[in-house]
C-alpha cells in the first residue's frame, strides 16, 4: 500500500508529459498550416506588391516547397533575409571593388588594392 502513490505519480506525471507533448505538437501543426495558408494567398499578389513588403515571387515558392508540417512563414522570412544581406554584401563589394579601380589624386589606382579612401566635403 505505501508503494501505490509513488507509483500513482509516476503514471500520471508521464501521462500529464504524453498530453502536454501531443497537444504541443497540434498546435504546431495547426499554426504551420493557417502560415501556409497566409503565405500561399501572397502568390495572388503582382509583382510590385511583392517587392513592396520585401519578397520575391520565387520566395514565396520556394517557401511553400517545404512538407505540409514545415511553417511556410518562417522559411519565407529566412529566404527574403538571406536575398536582402547578398544583395547588401554585392553591393559593399561592388563600392569596394570601385574604389580599389579608383585613381587617387588624379593619378592611376594603388597597387594590390590599397587605396586611400576620398575625403568627404564638409
Amino acid at each position: 500500500m505505501f508503494r501505490t502513490k509513488p507509483l500513482a505519480a509516476a503514471i500520471l506525471a508521464r501521462l500529464t508529459g504524453a498530453i502536454v507533448g501531443a497537444t504541443k505538437a497540434v498546435v504546431r501543426a495547426w499554426v504551420a498550416h493557417r502560415n501556409r495558408r497566409a503565405v500561399a494567398q501572397l502568390l495572388g499578389y503582382d509583382e510590385y506588391m511583392l517587392r513592396d513588403i520585401g519578397v520575391t515571387r520565387s520566395d514565396v515558392e520556394a517557401s511553400l516547397s517545404g512538407g505540409p508540417l514545415d511553417d511556410a512563414s518562417t522559411r519565407l522570412g529566412r529566404l527574403a533575409r538571406e536575398r536582402r544581406e547578398g544583395g547588401a554584401a554585392q553591393r559593399r563589394e561592388a563600392i569596394a571593388e570601385a574604389r580599389r579601380a579608383a585613381p587617387v589624386d588624379g593619378g592611376t589606382p594603388m597597387a594590390a588594392g590599397v587605396m586611400a579612401l576620398p575625403r568627404r566635403a564638409a
